[in-house]
């Protein structure tokens, strides 16, 4: 059987025992975030940075459930973008940290509604992460940040600035 053709894309993601820097191989067709809420139980990265290792890596097969925050390459920042209406700022709790961002959802559509979906990543854009990483806490401004529902331990709705 052979293989599809695959896009490499390089990403960070964040997990119990910090950044992970790593390449996905994602079939060419298939968008980021079908490819991440697919059946696999395990992500192909290459080009495999580990936290506090000085050699790179060429092969890690990361666990889905480790991956608590995924900040896509550049080139995925605008490929799947749409013209949503229906969007919500948002914080979402998770051990380590706090992401603060926009939800877009399908029309007239809660934010508990949305969530009680059956899905493994939700997007977030116009972020701010902020983690505490021990001794040294962090914080930094993404586009994109696909955020392990699974991995969210709550998510709160903010007050939009007109209220």
């Amino acid at each position: 059987m052979q293989k599809p053709k695959q896009r490499k894309l390089a990403s960070r993601v964040f997990t119990s025992a910090g950044w992970v820097l790593g390449t996905f191989h994602v079939p060419e067709k298939v968008p980021f975030m079908e490819f991440l809420n697919g059946t696999q139980d395990f992500f192909t990265l290459t080009e495999v940075k580990l936290p506090r290792q000085g050699r790179p890596m060429p092969f890690l097969a990361l666990q889905r459930s480790a991956a608590a925050l995924i900040v896509p390459g550049k080139d995925e920042w605008n490929r799947d973008a749409r013209n949503i209406e229906n969007c919500r700022r948002v914080s979402c709790l998770f051990d380590g940290g706090l992401v603060l961002g926009t939800l877009e959802l399908p029309e007239e559509t809660r934010v508990s509604d949305h969530l009680m979906r059956k899905q493994h990543f939700i997007v977030l854009r116009n972020c701010t992460v902020g983690l505490d990483l021990g001794d040294v806490p962090s914080m930094e401004a993404n586009p994109i940040v696909i955020a392990n529902t699974d991995r969210v331990i709550g998510v709160a709705e903010m007050e939009s600035e007109s209220e």
